[in-house]
């Protein structure tokens, strides 16, 4: 079971890195200029539709599914953000290399942007390349594949730039006693209320 659970969070890190090479192939080449018809992306947008259906029914067996159904979007962007990071660890544990595990600070901490998003970086490099190839050599490039690569773009342009966010502070864990927060009515005193 344990391994079945480990897989769920390999095979999108597997996924997304294969989705930008084919992207980058179909971009460079133009092969897929027949491929993408209206046919075909509405076959696309009917299986997107049922996975997520599929998706939204599985939630209702959360333990809490009125807090957390939903789209989670959130999720999926953290999924684009880290799966470099997944992939190193995978290379870690087929090398067999060991090393110790480090607690990271869950206290805001005044630091310079370390540029952790650097793949991004990569990413954009890679889609960009790719693009500039087809437009410099004129090959016919259907309207949906520019729309994917302005999105991978787009996206991993925000991720590089929330090195540079502000963000507020982390949960601490510990609650405001809620007694002292409340305020007493209008000529009561603290003794007086419950």
């Amino acid at each position: 079971m344990s391994l079945l659970h480990g897989l769920n969070y390999l095979h999108r890190s597997l996924l997304i890195p294969f989705g930008l090479i084919v992207l980058a192939i179909l971009l460079a080449t133009g092969i897929a200029s027949k491929a993408f018809t209206g046919e075909t992306l509405f076959r696309l947008v009917v299986l997107l539709a049922i996975f997520e259906l599929c998706e939204l029914y599985r939630q209702r067996f959360y333990l809490d599914w009125k807090n957390e159904w939903g789209l989670h979007w959130r999720a999926g962007l953290l999924q684009l953000a880290k799966w470099p990071y997944v992939l190193l660890a995978l290379f870690d544990v087929l090398v067999d290399r060991r090393v110790p595990y480090v607690l990271t600070p869950k206290v805001k901490g005044r630091s310079k942007p370390s540029l952790i998003l650097w793949p991004q970086l990569m990413v954009v490099a890679f889609i960009s390349t790719a693009w500039t190839v087809a437009l410099v050599k004129d090959i016919a490039i259907p309207p949906f594949l520019h729309l994917c690569a302005v999105a991978i773009l787009a996206t991993s342009l925000v991720l590089i730039l929330t090195e540079w966010f502000s963000f507020p502070e982390p949960y601490t864990g510990s609650a405001p006693d809620l007694r002292e927060a409340q305020t007493p009515l209008r000529g009561a005193s603290l003794k007086d209320t419950p």
